[in-house]
């Protein structure tokens, strides 16, 4: 299940609460808003505003989880070459039992893959760095000069997931998607549904006051998103 919430800010979130608010509101009420005709037709304009929210929030979040998903894989695959390297090195090319060097392995992915981008980066560099140095040593183990380069490849991988310039671009431009569709939502609320809200006559007071307290909620709390 999509995380949705992600992808607002604490205002977006609040907002959004109270547009889910308002929606379920109208939809539970449907004959007591065909008093009128006017709140009726902006409501169901509101009702395809927050159809075209969830839709881009779906998106946001999707294109997200995508973009944690390459990193994460490139970051273990980074680890796992970089750790073998590393734990030989580390041995320094004593000889090392089958099972102490997969143990010796595994603590080096274990640390590597725990730290965050920018170590990890710097991390990377100084074993690719000691590696070139003592290639002669690694050969005995097995570390070839190929398998060294591809450390660096995937480094560079891994480097475009972190810093993401592609991925921020389009971040970017969901992001003002997202927060014009609210300006919308917004202007479709204040300047419609809030007014025409006192057309649905005594008889329907009561949906009137739930609805008016459930957009007081918005301008006590709630700043433009």
């Amino acid at each position: 299940m999509l995380n949705l919430y992600a992808m607002l800010n604490s205002n977006q979130i609040l907002k959004y609460k109270m547009y889910t608010e308002i929606l379920e509101l109208c939809d539970t009420n449907k004959r007591r808003i065909n008093f009128s005709s006017q709140f009726n037709d902006s409501f169901l304009m509101f009702k395809m505003k927050m159809d075209d929210i969830n839709e881009m929030l779906e998106l946001a979040t999707i294109v997200k989880n995508k973009h944690q998903d390459r990193k994460d894989v490139s970051k273990k695959r980074l680890c796992n070459v970089a750790s073998e390297i590393k734990g030989m090195l580390s041995g320094k090319f004593t000889s090392f039992s089958q099972k102490a060097l997969k143990i010796k392995i595994a603590e080096c992915f274990v640390e590597l893959y725990a730290s965050e981008d920018c170590i990890l980066e710097k991390k990377i560099e100084k074993i690719y760095a000691e590696a070139h140095l003592k290639i002669d040593d690694l050969l005995k183990f097995g570390i070839t000069a190929p398998l060294i380069e591809v450390l660096k490849e995937m480094l560079i991988e891994y480097q475009d997931t972190f810093y993401q310039k592609n991925f921020d671009a389009v971040n970017k431009t969901l992001l003002i998607n997202i927060k014009t569709l609210f300006w919308e939502a917004d202007y479709l609320l204040r300047k419609e549904l809030d007014r025409y809200v006192s057309r649905l006559g005594r008889a329907n007071s009561s949906f009137v006051v739930e609805y008016r307290e459930t957009r007081l909620l918005q301008y006590e709390s709630v700043q433009v998103a």
